[in-house]
């Protein structure tokens, strides 16, 4: 932020009416519009022969720093006045440029009043882009509804959503995947304050998925920085992508923090136990204990599991608990038989004589619904397979 001290001396000549140097009144003119002397700025802007575009020695025009302390009179005078709303600064950056960057929404209101050029970008580094960087959640609003370029990239690949990822600000993250500015108030509200598992995202999965100079994608960005918030927010877009590798092989999981792996595995997968519930009929002649356990195996259901993938998983862990347990010292595998209509050596064609339940839903081995079975899952909000028991079991 550019600050100015005052010159008394100068101040006295100008407000008495005498005669102050052309090169004063410049500094004057700086000094007035970056602390917000609107009185002593007006009076300068009638002076006849002042540049009003002029740098100061610090390398800043008075509009740059009006608004960038957020003079917003200050800034609405110069504009009056003709001056070049789109004049760089030594830095390289423009009026609205600072707006952006210091959360000047009222400045930079003014400035796209005036038709400052929303995209500019010094590096790539354009008023949206430093808007998120700093977390100005009106300012990106403003910015978003105004027009704003979002997939303009910075010279090492920065995009304004790696570079709202990397704040960990998670509002303006979600605005800028989701924000359209046709949107009515109720819908801003819903957007900065709930779930974003019901909105429909307004980018694409190109830019979400862009990569830096490094190959870090806004997730890679996140995920090493523990934001989880913003992470979740990435993952809520069905493209992302987050086996993507950067430049040392490394994928968003392998660079993220604990949390954020915890929160990645679940946010791209369920799991569910697999429990065996024996009802009053069935005799074995060991143990029920033996047989029945609260969790006998986990299933884990990944977004692009089948029911293929699903019958065959649920088939290989029953299987692999019944042989556990005949292998513990006792009978060999075949001497357990599933007794129903007829007998049948423990495999596969005993466990389709099973009959199982996806939470309050019956299914067996092979069945395929509409909805693939993490859509059900997550739909149904199943949260255990049980997998009832035909007939009798006995061990010969």
């Amino acid at each position: 932020m550019q600050r100015a001290s005052w010159s008394p001396s100068l101040t006295s000549l100008l407000t008495s009416g005498g005669p102050v140097p052309l090169g004063d009144r410049s500094t004057l003119l700086h000094q007035a519009a970056a602390q917000g002397n609107v009185t002593l700025l007006s009076m300068l802007l009638n002076e006849e022969g002042l540049d009003i575009n002029n740098l100061c020695k610090d390398g800043y025009t008075a509009l740059y720093s009006a608004a960038a302390n957020g003079h917003s009179d200050c800034v609405k005078l110069l504009l009056m006045s003709g001056v070049h709303v789109d004049a760089t600064v030594s830095n390289g950056f423009t009026a609205l440029c600072a707006a952006a960057a210091q959360g000047r929404a009222k400045c930079a209101e003014m400035l796209l009043a005036y038709n400052a050029d929303i995209n500019y970008a010094d590096g790539g580094k354009s008023p949206l882009y430093l808007a998120c960087t700093n977390g100005h959640f009106e300012l990106v609003k403003l910015l978003l509804d105004s027009g704003a370029d979002r997939s303009t990239a910075a010279n090492n690949g920065w995009t304004p959503v790696h570079a709202a990822a990397d704040s960990g600000n998670s509002d303006c993250l979600k605005l800028l995947m989701y924000y359209a500015s046709h949107f009515d108030t109720s819908e801003e509200i819903d957007l900065k304050n709930n779930d974003s598992c019901n909105l429909r995202p307004v980018i694409s999965a190109t830019l979400l998925n862009s990569t830096d100079s490094e190959g870090w994608t806004a997730a890679h960005i996140a995920a090493s920085r523990g934001f989880k918030d913003c992470l979740e927010i990435l993952c809520s877009h069905s493209g992302l992508e987050p086996e993507k590798q950067d430049k040392c092989n490394r994928t968003v999981h392998d660079v993220a923090t604990d949390d954020c792996k915890q929160l990645l595995e679940n946010l791209n997968s369920l799991r569910i136990p697999i429990r065996i519930s024996l009802d009053d009929n069935v005799r074995l002649c060991h143990s029920a204990s033996d047989f029945e356990s609260e969790d006998i195996c986990y299933l884990r259901i990944h977004k692009h599991t089948t029911w293929d993938d699903f019958s065959a998983a649920v088939s290989q862990a029953v299987l692999n608990h019944f042989s556990t347990i005949m292998s513990d010292g006792w009978e060999s595998q075949e001497d357990l038989t599933f007794n129903n209509t007829s007998e049948s050596n423990l495999g596969l064609g005993a466990i389709t004589d099973l009959s199982f339940r996806l939470g309050n839903t019956s299914w067996s081995v092979g069945q395929i619904f509409l909805q693939t079975p993490w859509e059900f899952l997550k739909m149904s909000k199943v949260d255990q397979l049980s997998v009832f028991m035909p007939g009798r079991i006995e061990i010969l």
